[in-house]
């Protein structure tokens, strides 16, 4: 199979097929009474007035901030493994979809950029635990769709030292001593 040559592509594209993972847990929970909330619900909330959320309209709002939402996470998780390497996909997965949880819906929802907050604490528990799971397929999705020399810090035009090549240091020769510096440089006296 012919691998994905351009980051951003596969970052967006390994973002909206973790994004189905996400979503099935959470409907899950909602569908088993366990969750009260989805992520496709808060979306809405970001653009919509409480009363028109649960509208059917609300849910297509909310479907595409969704999944706008993920393709843009998957980008910034993509610029991540070309920054850290590929390597240790499920920590750095779980870490990246945790994070953007904590951002998307927590802090950016606590700042009233979204007027749909849910108090229940186990409805908290399922939408972290699904950005986790979110993150986690985020991350090897990438790994199995990219071409992996994306992810090598010469791609990105990363200094020698990211690279962990070893840099020869030149050894610093002052051009002339400290009190003849200060010296030359302080204005002359009457």
């Amino acid at each position: 199979m012919k691998k994905i040559q351009d980051r951003f592509v596969a970052g967006a594209i390994s973002g909206l097929g973790a994004n189905i993972v996400k979503n099935m847990i959470q409907r899950g929970a909602l569908m088993l009474g366990i969750a009260k909330e989805t992520s496709q619900r808060q979306g809405a909330g970001f653009f919509l007035r409480r009363r028109k959320v649960d509208q059917p309209m609300g849910d297509v709002i909310g479907m595409l901030t969704d999944n706008a939402l993920a393709a843009g996470i998957g980008v910034v998780g993509s610029y991540l493994f070309t920054v850290t390497g590929r390597d240790h996909p499920f920590i750095k997965g779980v870490t990246h979809g945790h994070l953007s949880w904590l951002v998307a819906y927590r802090i950016l929802a606590r700042m009233g950029a979204n007027p749909i907050k849910s108090a229940d604490p186990v409805t908290q528990g399922v939408t972290w635990f699904s950005h986790g799971a979110f993150g986690i397929t985020q991350a090897y999705l990438l790994r199995a769709i990219a071409d992996p020399s994306l992810f090598e810090p010469e791609a990105w035009g990363m200094p020698d030292a990211v690279k962990g090549k070893e840099i020869g240091v030149r050894a610093y020769q002052p051009r002339e001593s400290t009190a003849e510096y200060v010296a030359s440089r302080t204005l002359p006296h009457d």
